[in-house]
Order: structure tokens, then sequence, then C-alpha cells
């Protein structure tokens, strides 16, 4: 339930704070990273993607002047899922 609201927040591309993005994403990297068993990873890392985690990465990617500790924290977690 906490990564969706995460996801939410990082939808919100026309209105959302840079710096809150950053730290979003930051934090869902964190979690994925601080879970104990390979189940609960690819659980969690699946939601994420039903709730459309790829378009906002590639959304966030894709737009002009995207801060680089954003692209930076949606790298690693495009890198942590492969």
């Amino acid at each position: 339930m906490f990564l969706y609201f995460l996801n939410r927040l990082l939808k919100d591309y026309d209105n959302a704070d840079a710096e809150l993005v950053i730290y979003a994403t930051s934090l869902i990297n964190k979690t994925l990273a601080g879970l104990n068993d390979q189940d609960s990873f690819y659980d969690e890392s699946d939601l994420l993607e039903q709730q459309g985690m790829e378009s906002v990465i590639q959304r966030y990617m894709s737009k002009p002047g995207t801060d680089l500790d954003l692209l930076d924290q949606l790298q690693l977690y495009e890198a942590v899922l492969k």
C-alpha cells in the first residue's frame, strides 16, 4: 500500500515538486532493496509495474530538463529489476 501512494505521487507529472519526486523514487528503491526475501521483492516490484511504473519512468526520462538525481534513481530502479 505504501508503494502505491508513492507511485501515485510520481504520476502527478505536471504538479510534482522535483525534490519530492526524487525522494519518492529513492524511497521506492530503498524499500525494494530492504525486502528480506526474493518473493517479497517480486511481489512488490510486480505491483509497481501493474500500477504503471514503467510508463512513469519513460515519461520522466523523456521529459526535457529532468533532474539528474531523479534520472539516477530511475536508472537504479530499472537496473535492479533486471
